[in-house]
């Protein structure tokens, strides 16, 4: 046999010890990600198709995000502290049918044709508040089955499993809804959710509150989480470049209805395809990430992918044809996905373990700036149109990194 000819059985072993990593628990957890995945990146398709379709403009298209995205900035240091005061796994289950149910109705009432405007903006409301509460428990419940040695490997691993999903439902989500309409797609959704809460059984985790210690107020948690996050200047630094790339990077998901049915000439079929696009940077990203494993200097790479997410934003806004905006996106899924799993482990690195699921919280707030962006590109769009918008985030982001890496030698050294 050739000497290279055992590179990918090598390969495929060393995926199946990646999958593995925290034992069934972490296995069960993965099949419910990839529901969980597949429901979250096909609502964003059908309330963002929806959303055009009711208003006929991508200014709501860039409230209705606001309003997905929003509940990040105020639930995240709520959800980070009954991540770290519950047992998480259950926290998990409650989120996953909560947002089943959210699903259901959405779909119900675009069955009978009566989901208005006001309606679908309310509701999907509803379901980013249960996102926001299901992240911060998600991630820190990743470290307790992987360890601290392995985080990044298992929230890379974690990656592919939400990747996989969300290529999976934004291809069937955009089918579904171009052929038995909005409502079938969002009642298939709902299914997809229950899917991953049948996934997780009834397993447990151990209590993060130490045995004897008596589990803190929500307010106390709370106090713990401000002054942690204004005392640890490594977890500062994460925090606030994070809520920089949030406004600037993934605003671009604002304009892609826009870009897709007016620019390329697509149905929800083609728009579905740009966001299995994503899924499929995704799960590239996720497998890079899984196995680099852990690194030295993980604040450079992380500001090199910060970078590289803003010059493919603007070369999106660039894009002539579907071809070349499905490479595009593909790329800018890459980008996006290794620095949110960089973030994520340097985050809960940062800090003591009684505090990682509020480090995830500090990371759901920062997310929470994502509104400002989506609100300034469609605003903007509207203004220059969506190429010039485009450019002007993607550059306005590589500014970010490059004045986030001349700011804090700290950063770099990470």
């Amino acid at each position: 046999m050739r000497p290279g000819g055992a590179r990918p059985a090598a390969l495929i072993q060393r995926l199946r010890h990646l999958f593995s990593l925290g034992g069934s628990r972490f296995r069960r957890l993965l099949v419910a990600t990839f529901f969980n995945g597949a429901s979250m990146v096909g609502e964003m398709l059908l309330f963002g198709l929806a959303v055009y379709d009711l208003s006929g403009s991508t200014v709501w298209v860039g409230l209705s995000l606001a309003l997905y995205f929003g509940p990040n900035f105020f639930v995240g240091a709520v959800a980070g502290t009954i991540a770290d005061s519950f047992d998480r796994a259950r926290v998990l289950r409650i989120m996953e049918a909560a947002l089943g149910i959210n699903l259901l109705l959405i779909g119900v009432l675009f069955a009978f044709e009566v989901a208005g405007l006001a309606v679908v903006l309310c509701l999907t409301l509803v379901s980013g508040a249960f996102r926001a509460a299901y992240n911060p428990a998600r991630s820190s419940y990743a470290f307790d089955l992987s360890g601290a040695g392995r985080i990044v490997s298992a929230l890379g691993t974690l990656n592919i499993a939400v990747r996989l999903g969300q290529l999976v439902g934004a291809l069937v989500a955009g089918w579904i809804a171009a052929e038995a309409g909005i409502g079938a797609a969002y009642m298939t959704l709902a299914g997809a959710q229950a899917l991953a809460l049948l996934a997780f059984g009834r397993q447990r985790v151990a209590s993060p509150v130490p045995a004897g210690a008596g589990r803190p107020s929500m307010r106390a948690g709370l106090v713990e989480f401000f002054r942690e996050l204004g005392a640890n200047r490594p977890l500062l630094i994460l925090f606030v470049v994070t809520a920089a790339v949030e406004v600037f990077a993934f605003s671009f998901l604002t304009v892609l209805p826009d870009l897709a049915v007016d620019r390329l000439g697509l149905d929800a079929a083609g728009l579905g395809l740009l966001h299995a696009a994503r899924s499929i940077g995704g799960i590239i990203g996720g497998i890079v990430m899984a196995m680099a494993g852990p690194s030295r200097r993980l604040g450079v790479v992380w500001l090199a992918m910060i970078a590289a997410f803003g010059l493919e934003v603007m070369a999106l806004g660039l894009a002539p044809n579907l071809p070349i905006a499905f490479v595009v996106t593909v790329t800018i899924a890459f980008c996006a996905v290794a620095s949110d799993v960089l973030t994520q482990s340097m985050m809960q690195l940062a800090v003591p373990d009684a505090l990682r699921g509020r480090a995830m919280g500090a990371w759901q707030v920062a997310i929470g700036f994502s509104p400002i962006g989506h609100l300034q590109m469609g605003l903007l769009a509207g203004a220059i149109g969506t190429a010039g918008a485009l450019l002007l985030n993607g550059a306005a982001l590589v500014l970010v990194a490059i004045g986030a890496g001349a700011a804090s030698r700290r950063l770099r050294e990470m």
